[in-house]
């Protein structure tokens, strides 16, 4: 069979994108035990997925960047008498997340994943 420069492209980016759904599918699974969870189904446009968020408690300063930086208020800070300054965050509706990382990518102590 010969194959066009067009189909080896298409052909290459549908095992890119099979490859980043394994990886994600298996990052799922691996969420260390020492973070809470919340999972959701959501819909994202007109797509269906799933989300998990993992949040390491011990690990927040309750600094609320992560809830600074939510354009669709997924995180509050809460008072939390056991932190140094008073506070941590939590999740409110993890149906509300649109996995966008931005809480992720923000927060300077790694204490959130989002799968």
């Amino acid at each position: 069979m010969l194959l066009t420069a067009k189909t080896e492209q298409a052909s290459f980016r549908i095992n890119i994108k099979k490859l980043r759904m394994e990886i994600a599918m298996s990052e799922k699974i691996n969420i260390p035990d020492h973070y809470r969870r919340w999972e959701a189904d959501i819909k994202i446009g007109k797509k269906e997925d799933h989300v998990t968020i993992g949040y390491w408690r011990d690990g927040c300063k309750g600094c609320g960047i992560c809830v600074d930086v939510c354009p669709k208020q997924v995180w509050e800070i809460i008072e939390a008498k056991d932190k140094w300054n008073g506070q941590v965050v939590q999740v409110t509706d993890a149906a509300k997340c649109i996995k966008c990382m931005l809480c992720e990518v923000h927060c300077p102590d790694f204490c959130i994943k989002i799968y």
